[in-house]
């Protein structure tokens, strides 16, 4: 009996013991399935008739780039699987422009895609694709992961196309922007190009389009997109774009052409010519007070000049801050209440948000991760609401504009004065009546004289009034008091901000700096030092606030990791903290 409970027991081991192997050999195989294999950004599955039928067989995985390969061999090109409408334009769709009933389409694929195979076999290809009556060679599992990335058109790729000989001019004009944006002329019914009313595809061509557009985002950019790059190639054109799935949608294809844009932007001195899209240099935003004010209470602060003119430089497109249409300001759908149009989103969230990256706010805390910045905003809380000082930077009271920022004040109290409370009734502040302009030219010159007024590098205390060498000697003990080159630091981290507009805009007074880390005490050329508030007789400190020590070692060691700082690096201990002659 014990034998048998025995025996009973190891088998019931060993049988543990096999499943975990089988499961650790199976989960291995995936890893190792996906890391060979994976990522294919032509990886189409075919499944269109399961749209209109039950599915009767495993859908079709099927490699667009290595078709495109094997026809480019025998001298074939889109056209042999894709015909064009009436207008010339390349269907999105294989071998149709729409989809026939499910028999029909089944049919369509399987004599085709067979009738070619064939052909291949009798030509006597090494590899011809499946013949007749090899079902299962093309309804199968996939043996690679889909993998691909938004193509879209940044800044410098929209450049390049526009700014091309080889794309025709439109008529009359000197651009040729209508070779690819068109609006609908409802009277006409018909497609037609108006100058400086340029959209983003994406604003009419969405995923399910509605009335009167036609197709969707997919079929319109590779039917436009494909089009054009195939009619160049055609025509022996001295360049031509791309016609294969990878290099617009592939990770490492994408990454490779951002690298390029950026050495040719390097080569353009880092200025990239503006659209010509007679958009405005400067724009003065203001929230639009709702038609009937009974029964609300609208607050607006004061106006915000918004340089258009610098963001277009610093983004990647213009759907980077106009996601949805360029034919409407911010205000238009982003109301003090909110609206069905905006998505509900009030004007106050579209601008502050700190998580979208499509708000003020969103993109500015996006920059902040750079690590010329990092080494003191990492540690700065993030919010769901930007600090309370910041608002007075950007809401400027438009009849304060004569201060000159450039000069170093002394008294730091009259910058955070100048933040205004918003008013209930949604009206500059009584003490300080000022009335803006009602025409787009005049706010637009409002605006520019704002933005002029703003400091043009970063501004800082005299050099000789920053401390030069702090010893730091509070805690020494086992090892000399570490010496901080503070100055150095200070000119450093300065010389890190000369180029950056933000960064000298935000950094507001001369000593704004000095609060990255002189955190939590009043601006001023003499802050406290750091054992006012973190007790040195305490390891643990107080609650919510680190001891002494612990204060020094993440301060100081985060910033150098942040700014990926090579020397000293952040466990670098010797080099703060040197030994004590024993002598």
């Amino acid at each position: 009996m014990a034998y048998r409970k025995f025996v009973l027991g190891l088998s019931g081991c060993l049988f543990v013991v096999i499943c975990v192997l089988l499961v650790q050999a199976d989960v291995m195989s995936m890893i190792s399935s996906s890391g060979n294999n994976s990522g294919r950004a032509d990886l189409i599955m075919i499944q269109t008739m399961a749209k209109q039928t039950t599915k009767q067989a495993q859908a079709v995985p099927f490699l667009h780039d290595l078709h495109t390969e094997a026809l480019a061999e025998q001298d074939k090109d889109c056209t042999a699987c894709h015909i064009r409408n009436d207008q010339d334009v390349i269907s999105f769709k294989y071998m149709r422009l729409e989809d026939p009933p499910a028999e029909q389409l089944k049919n369509l694929y399987h004599q085709n895609c067979t009738s070619c195979h064939a052909g291949n076999a009798a030509a006597g290809m090494r590899n011809p694709g499946p013949q007749i009556g090899e079902c299962r060679k093309c309804h199968a599992e996939p043996t690679s992961a889909q993998e691909w990335v938004s193509g879209g058109m940044d800044n410098m790729l929209h450049y390049i196309h526009w700014s091309s000989d080889l794309i025709p001019k439109d008529e009359g004009e000197e651009t040729n922007c209508g070779q690819c944006h068109h609006d609908y002329d409802p009277d006409k019914e018909e497609l037609v190009y108006t100058r400086f009313t340029e959209e983003g595809c994406r604003s009419c061509h969405t995923s399910e389009p509605q009335e009167p557009v036609k197709s969707n985002l997919a079929e319109a950019f590779h039917g436009q997109c494909v089009t054009c790059h195939l009619d160049q190639r055609e025509a022996n054109a001295e360049r031509n774009g791309p016609l294969d799935c990878a290099s617009c949608h592939g990770t490492a294809q994408s990454l490779e052409m951002r690298t390029k844009n950026q050495q040719r932007l390097a080569e353009m001195d880092g200025v990239m010519p503006r659209l010509p899209r007679n958009q405005p240099d400067a724009v003065l935003l203001t929230a639009k007070m709702p038609e009937n004010t009974n029964g609300t209470r609208p607050t607006l602060m004061y106006p915000v000049a918004f340089n258009h003119e610098l963001h277009e430089h610093q983004t990647d497109a213009c759907g980077s801050c106009h996601h949805e249409t360029l034919k409407s300001s911010c205000t238009d759908c982003h109301t003090l209440q909110g609206t069905e149009q905006g998505g509900y989103i009030t004007l106050e969230k579209a601008m502050h948000s700190a998580q979208s990256t499509y708000s003020c706010v969103g993109c500015h805390n996006e920059l902040k991760n750079d690590p010329s910045c990092a080494g003191c905003h990492a540690a700065m809380p993030r919010g769901t609401e930007p600090p309370a000082a910041s608002c007075a930077v950007c809401h400027v009271n438009p009849d304060t504009t004569n201060r000159n920022n450039n000069e170093a004040a002394q008294d730091y109290s009259d910058y955070t004065e100048m933040l205004i409370p918003a008013q209930p009734n949604g009206r500059m502040p009584p003490r300080e009546p000022f009335v803006l302009p009602e025409d787009k030219e005049g706010r637009a010159v409002l605006a520019q004289q704002i933005i002029d007024r703003r400091p043009s590098k970063p501004l800082l205390i005299s050099v000789e009034d920053i401390p030069d060498v702090v010893i730091i000697d509070v805690l020494a003990d086992e090892y000399q008091p570490a010496e901080l080159p503070h100055r150095k630091i200070i000119l450093s981290m300065m010389e890190k901000m000369e180029d950056n507009s933000l960064a000298t805009v935000f950094h507001e007074t001369p000593v704004t700096m000095c609060q990255g880390c002189h955190h939590h005490s009043p601006l001023s050329a003499t802050p406290p030092s750091c054992q006012t508030c973190h007790d040195q007789r305490s390891p643990i400190g107080r609650v919510g606030r680190p001891g002494l020590l612990a204060a020094y070692h993440i301060q100081c060691m985060a910033c150098h990791q942040e700014m990926e700082l090579e020397k000293p690096v952040a466990t670098d201990c010797y080099s703060c903290h040197k030994q004590k002659d024993n002598g």
